[in-house]
């Protein structure tokens, strides 16, 4: 008896829409399903695939004898002009006016990503996490990031990755033109703002404006905030980010849909 051989990408696309009938003599009947069948399901909102490689890589080229090297480097980051027409920055100059700048009613145009590292039993991760940054409103997209051991990471780098994990899940959904990416950690904005940094954050702070040059060169029409939200003041989503590196600090790295 022959066979028919499809392979995994076939056999999920024939899933999705066909049923198959193989006879006897090997042969296959396709047939599509109609409309009111049980069989034919509506689609699900798709998750934002973010490619987690380049930071791995990257935390992976930030080894001793990396950042040993990088230590000798002096001058600014280089921004690649982005600031003022795609990048802005908020600091706000006190807790209260940050906290009431916050983007408590963010569409799925303008979506809000909440960011946050952590450092807890031994190991440091970073999570970003939205509530309006997919199709279906009632969608929470979380991004992970486990960074490895406290000895070796640190916490500013943890914040860091979070800030670059909101921005591939920016660049993972296709039509967005915009976001807000609200960070608790002032250091972590003040280093992508002057770009004076060294070692392991300086690789972080170069892979940042690498990856928002090459959005940008994309989708011309892209505007990206950068705020600072005060930690531990009761903003649901900043409440979130947090729980989530928590996460990311004891277990994992990976991202997931709610």
């Amino acid at each position: 008896m022959s066979r028919v051989l499809l392979s995994s990408v076939e056999r999920t696309a024939f899933r999705r829409n066909f049923l198959i009938d193989f006879n006897r003599c090997g042969g296959a009947r396709l047939f599509t399903t109609p409309p009111p069948h049980s069989l034919c399901k509506s689609r699900p909102p798709r998750m934002p695939k973010n490619d987690l490689s380049h930071i791995r890589n990257l935390l992976h080229s930030s080894s001793r004898q990396a950042v040993a090297r990088m230590e000798s480097q002096t001058g600014k980051v280089d921004h690649y002009g982005l600031f003022g027409q795609y990048l802005e920055i908020r600091i706000a100059k006190s807790r209260e006016r940050a906290l009431s700048d916050a983007p408590l009613n963010s569409s799925r145009c303008i979506p809000a990503i909440y960011t946050d590292g952590s450092s807890l039993q031994g190991g440091v991760g970073a999570a970003a996490w939205s509530a309006t940054l997919t199709a279906s409103s009632t969608m929470e997209v979380a991004e992970h990031f486990h960074l490895g051991r406290s000895d070796q990471r640190t916490v500013l780098e943890a914040e860091l990755v979070g800030v670059l994990l909101a921005l591939g899940l920016v660049r993972a959904v296709r039509k967005l033109i915009g976001a807000i990416i609200l960070s608790d950690s002032q250091s972590a904005i003040m280093a992508i703002r002057n770009g004076e940094v060294k070692g392991g954050e300086r690789c972080l702070v170069e892979e940042f404006y690498r990856q928002l040059h090459l959005l940008v060169k994309s989708r011309p029409s892209m505007c990206l905030a950068l705020q600072w939200i005060p930690a531990h003041e009761g903003a649901s989503g900043n409440t979130r980010a947090d729980m989530e590196a928590k996460r990311a600090a004891v277990a994992f790295s990976e991202t997931r849909q709610m």
